[in-house]
């Protein structure tokens, strides 16, 4: 199996051609100034870099920007892969706790859309177009910075409230309006990073 090179994404170079001469200046090139400096300069220092990093990225609308392997691995929409292993990649949120999985009837991702979304909010969170292999498109928020397992939870209660509701004679009667409450999938790859269904004509 052929092995793809990385390489520095858009941002990445640009962000360290941009910091580069000031760490040098302040740390030294080597790191000899490194004992030299203090705990409030860093502070001030891990700010700036934020603030340079949110400036480079906030009008970057292309894949390859923030990762060469979609860019390689994927080099166009709806594209099959030859390696088993990739081509078997589930769309995220398909296991629930209502039955039994069945992953052989699960879609699966055959490429992404190059284009992203930068929504212009405090994380930046991206949009990402997941291409299937049921030619579908399915979007995605990429969000990070956050916890948002209780942002899971409360899915899921949210969830078991329209099966109740469903099971209530009172509030499926013909003459009133079906009651239910509009969830999408909220699903944390870690502490700090998750994934979230984006739903269309809507407002955070």
């Amino acid at each position: 199996q052929r092995l793809i090179k990385s390489r520095l994404t858009s941002i990445r170079f640009q962000f360290k051609n941009t910091i580069e001469k000031d760490l040098d200046n302040l740390f030294g090139k080597q790191g000899e100034l490194f004992s030299t400096v203090l705990l409030t300069d860093v502070k001030t220092i891990l700010t700036n870099l934020g603030t340079k990093l949110k400036s480079i990225a906030h009008d970057k609308t292309n894949i390859n920007d923030y990762s060469t392997w979609f860019s390689l691995t994927f080099q166009q929409q709806h594209r099959i892969l030859g390696t088993p292993s990739i081509r078997e990649i589930e769309i995220p949120g398909q296991y629930t706790s209502k039955k039994k999985p069945l992953p052989e009837h699960h879609i699966k991702i055959v490429g992404f859309d190059e284009k992203i979304l930068v929504l212009q909010s405090l994380r930046l969170p991206k949009r990402l177009t997941i291409c299937e292999h049921d030619e579908n498109d399915y979007r995605f928020l990429l969000k990070s910075g956050e916890d948002i397992r209780k942002d899971q939870r409360i899915q899921a209660l949210f969830s078991i409230m329209n099966d109740l509701y469903d099971n209530e004679p009172n509030c499926n009667q013909s003459n009133l309006a079906h009651i239910t409450v509009q969830t999408y999938k909220v699903i944390p790859m870690s502490t700090k990073l998750s994934i979230i269904e984006w739903l269309d004509n809507t407002r955070s």
